[in-house]
């Protein structure tokens, strides 16, 4: 007798998103764009603050989509308190043009975050959803250097000296490319690339990976010309 073994397919799971911030139709018309995406679920539209915490406790979201500005929030360093309830939330800000910057770079560098201009389209941030889920970090390259380089430290840069694999590997890695695609491309080995780019942030004295890139464009080492910025660095 022949049995016949039949292999189950499971479906990747959906991102769970919640969606606060901005006014009720800007919700309402974020809702439904993301939630017509493919692995994409809404599970909560929250009108403020407070509403957002009860979400995020009982919903569980993966990712909070919001503008920089929630009714009833005092200061944008409480969003990664909301951890506390899920620890593998991320985030994507729309940041408005009053935003507190630096409090953002703080955000950013604290946890998986998107930071999006006003001008991000829903690709834009249907992309950076997928990006943050695996704990990275993407920020839209009109905001990059307000968030992450003080006028001082650009200027500084312009005269160091980079080799031409360390500029190649920066301007990938800022396209949000991953260290295995950098290496076929270059037909090198994925520890070459990594010591390019250790390299490269320790010439420009990067913290991580969205401080190395911010710093190269910067210094026009690296340039960008069309959709958000990805500054793919790792969050613990």
């Amino acid at each position: 007798m022949v049995t016949k073994q039949v292999q189950k397919i499971v479906a990747p799971p959906c991102v769970r998103i919640a969606i606060t911030g901005g006014g009720r139709l800007w919700m309402e018309s974020m809702a439904g764009a993301l939630g017509t995406q493919d692995g994409m679920e809404i599970v909560a539209v929250a009108p403020d603050f407070a509403q957002l915490q009860t979400s995020v406790r009982e919903q569980l979201p993966d990712v909070v989509v919001t503008s920089s500005r929630i009714e009833g929030m005092d200061d944008v360093d409480q969003l990664a308190a909301l951890r506390r309830f899920q620890p593998n939330l991320s985030f994507v800000i729309i940041a408005r043009l009053d935003a507190d910057m630096p409090a953002l770079g703080r955000l950013i560098k604290a946890v998986p975050a998107a930071l999006l201009s006003l001008e991000a389209q829903i690709s834009d941030i249907v992309k950076a959803v997928g990006i943050i889920n695996r704990n990275c970090t993407v920020i839209s390259q009109p905001l990059l250097q307000q968030v992450l380089v003080p006028d001082s430290q650009a200027t500084r840069l312009v005269n160091q000296t980079f080799t031409a694999r360390e500029k190649l590997v920066l301007q990938r890695i800022a396209e949000g490319n991953s260290e295995r695609a950098i290496a076929d491309e270059l037909h090198v080995s994925v520890r070459t690339v990594q010591a390019s780019l250790q390299r490269a942030r320790e010439k420009l004295s990067a913290v991580d990976r969205a401080h190395a890139v911010a710093l190269a464009m910067a210094a026009k080492i690296v340039t960008i010309t069309d959709g958000p910025t990805v500054a793919a660095g790792s969050h613990p």
